[in-house]
């Protein structure tokens, strides 16, 4: 069997279907709806009322939208360093525990507040390490570039290696 081009390249029918265009099921679906929408509602509501089940968690589902979420408004001491992050642990540990915020909420804060540390800490080690990196480099006048070990260093390793799997 010979593969070959099933179609020609391009559209020679014209420029496809208009945007903004619904489909026939969708007019249909759409036309029904308009025309008896209100008495389904009515209906289904009257259902309801009426102490049917399926018809009342239908209606409270589209009446009433769930609940979300209320932001925890609580007092969290401010944070400009790493000596500060205890005090703020302590605050969310607190006022998780006096149910000020949820424990979601407090997990929550929580994990905002190690984000933050490390976020810290990469800010504050950042420099420092440069700092080294600089410092070591002007001593010795070449860049920091980790030396090969030796084949005595090498030796040392393997044998350490090998004494620790023999001892097993």
């Amino acid at each position: 069997m010979t593969r070959g081009k099933p179609f020609e390249h391009g559209n020679t029918a014209g420029r496809g279907r208009p945007k903004g265009s619904r489909n026939q099921a969708t007019l249909a679906r759409q036309a029904m709806l308009d025309e008896f929408g209100s008495a389904i509602i009515k209906k289904c509501m009257t259902e309801a009322l009426k102490g049917d089940r399926v018809a009342l968690r239908l209606c409270m589902e589209r009446l009433v939208p769930p609940a979300r979420h209320q932001a925890a408004a609580f007092k969290l001491p401010p944070i400009r360093s790493a000596s500060d992050l205890p005090r703020a642990s302590a605050a969310i540990l607190k006022a998780t525990a006096e149910a000020a915020i949820s424990i979601a909420d407090g997990q929550s804060f929580m994990q905002m507040l190690d984000g933050h540390r490390q976020i810290l800490e990469s800010h504050q080690l950042a420099p420092r390490i440069e700092a080294l990196e600089q410092s070591g480099a002007s001593r010795t006048g070449l860049e920091l570039i980790r030396e090969p070990e030796s084949s005595a260093q090498q030796t040392l390793a393997s044998t350490t290696v090998e004494e620790a799997i023999g001892e097993e």
